[in-house]
């Protein structure tokens, strides 16, 4: 099952084979920005322009979870993998990213770092660290303490030899050992966590990187770009671009590998969500 974020209020779940609409949630009172089902598949979080963030249980959508807390768009959500269903991670216009308690619906900790909205956020695969990234002038992504929320390091700027434009999408790989952000200045980057220091520069998108992913194996990257294309790319040393795909025709705002790695995901401004092979990228 997929689900999808849409400006109209609404999540939809696709059955992605069939290419089948299965159902549609009418979940939040403002467009829903993001979504992302629990580790475990039986809870969907939602993150919403109407400053709250839902989860939902997939098997019975009438019984919610609403967190409340922040004060501006909810602008990306994410679960700390390593710990089942329990804690959710969000990211808001207000500033700061917020760590949850999901079945007490109570906000364990608040992260305020140095950029003003945040866009993004993701949880390391062993639920200790918190990764944000987000605009104006933010050309920085941020690394937090899961359970001190105090800021472990940061991703450094371009005085720092990194983005030079705002960093719209920042996500851990498998292990939680290496950062991938793509950025406003159209190029994606390779970080290392345990330094902070840029790894590589994966450059070839002639418009902003605006959603990045890793592979569950973290043998591929998937990089979507408001130059209305995606690349996969196969990391080494250097880090290859297999293949460039086009077929949207509108500018990319999601992208995500299918559980099994098999497959990606994109979404569009154009309205359209297309299901594309890892292998041949078609």
């Amino acid at each position: 099952v997929l689900a999808t974020a849409c400006s109209d209020c609404s999540v939809y779940l696709w059955e992605a084979q069939a290419e089948k609409c299965l159902d549609t949630l009418a979940v939040h009172q403002e467009p829903v920005l993001s979504c992302a089902f629990s580790p475990l598949g039986t809870l969907l979080g939602t993150a919403s322009e109407d400053g709250t963030a839902k989860l939902w249980s997939v098997s019975n959508p009438a019984a919610t979870t609403t967190l409340k807390g922040h004060t501006d768009w909810v602008n990306s959500l994410c679960w700390a993998r390593a710990t089942g269903e329990r804690l959710v991670a969000t990211a808001s216009m207000d500033s700061t990213a917020k760590i949850w308690d999901a079945p007490h619906e109570t906000c364990l900790t608040t992260l305020e770092g140095r950029v003003n909205p945040l866009l993004s956020v993701d949880c390391s695969s062993d639920g200790v660290s918190v990764l944000v990234s987000g605009a104006p002038t933010a050309m920085d992504a941020q690394l937090f303490d899961v359970r001190t929320g105090q800021m472990i390091r940061v991703l450094e700027g371009s005085n720092r030899f990194g983005h030079e434009d705002n960093v719209l999408s920042a996500v851990f790989s498998p292990d939680g050992m290496t950062v991938l952000t793509g950025g406003q200045d159209k190029v994606a980057m390779l970080w290392d966590v345990g330094t902070g220091k840029r790894i590589e520069v994966l450059e070839g998108h002639t418009g902003a990187v605006s959603a990045v992913a890793w592979s569950p194996d973290g043998r591929h990257l998937a990089t979507a770009s408001r130059d209305r294309s995606w690349k996969l790319w196969k990391v080494g040393s250097p880090t290859e671009c297999r293949s460039t795909s086009h077929g949207h025709s509108g500018l990319l705002t999601s992208i995500a590998f299918a559980p099994n790695g098999r497959s990606v995901a994109t979404a569009s401004r154009d309205g359209s969500m297309r299901l594309w092979r890892v292998a041949t990228a078609r």
